[in-house]
């Protein structure tokens, strides 16, 4: 039997970081729960690297692509580089030079998501920006709105609910009159 240390998912700090912000941006659905019971080696619920190379990595993948070709393009521009610094984008709590996982890590999600939509426009419309460069943020922003917009709609949340219903449904059966069923959703 293998003996644990007592850490938690919680304690793996720079693992959640990293497959937290692209979740802010776009739908990952149950993928991230996966990834998690990956990094945990959950005893009960295996999952191998081949299972996660299944998953939709291309969106980490091109999520990471998007930052970099964001901050490629906003160090080239006088603007951007402006905008960087008013941010605190390049500094840590502590003054140290970071970057914009460090930054990220210390503000809240949805502050992280104002900066970087502000960086998008400051992108776009800077003629200094690289052409190749703008075509990853825009592959990136496209990627998302369909992903995201497939994964909202009325059909597939139909479908989703349906699901949770038929799971339901089969306990009902064996369910005393004062029962309670608690369903795990794992869209959260």
């Amino acid at each position: 039997m293998q003996q644990t240390t007592g850490r938690t998912s919680q304690d793996k700090g720079l693992a959640r970081t990293i497959l937290g912000f692209p979740r802010s941006f776009i739908y990952f659905g149950n993928d991230g729960m996966l990834v998690k019971r990956y990094l945990v080696r959950d005893p009960f619920n295996p999952v191998t690297g081949l299972d996660i190379l299944r998953l939709s990595l291309w969106k980490l993948i091109l999520f990471y692509l998007f930052l970099a070709a964001l901050g490629l393009n906003l160090l080239r521009s006088e603007q951007g580089t402006a905008a960087v610094g008013a941010a605190g984008v390049g500094r840590s709590r502590r003054g140290q030079r970071g970057g914009l996982l460090a930054w990220g890590r210390h503000r809240a999600p949805s502050a992280f998501v104002s900066h970087a939509v502000l960086a998008v426009g400051c992108v776009l419309c800077s003629r200094q920006s690289s052409r190749v460069l703008n075509y990853v943020v825009l592959i990136f922003l496209t990627a998302a709105a369909v992903t995201n917009l497939y994964a909202m709609s009325p059909t597939v949340l139909a479908l989703n609910k349906a699901n949770v219903a038929a799971r339901i449904s089969n306990l009902a059966p064996r369910l005393k009159p004062a029962s309670r069923i608690f369903v795990v959703n794992f869209a959260g």
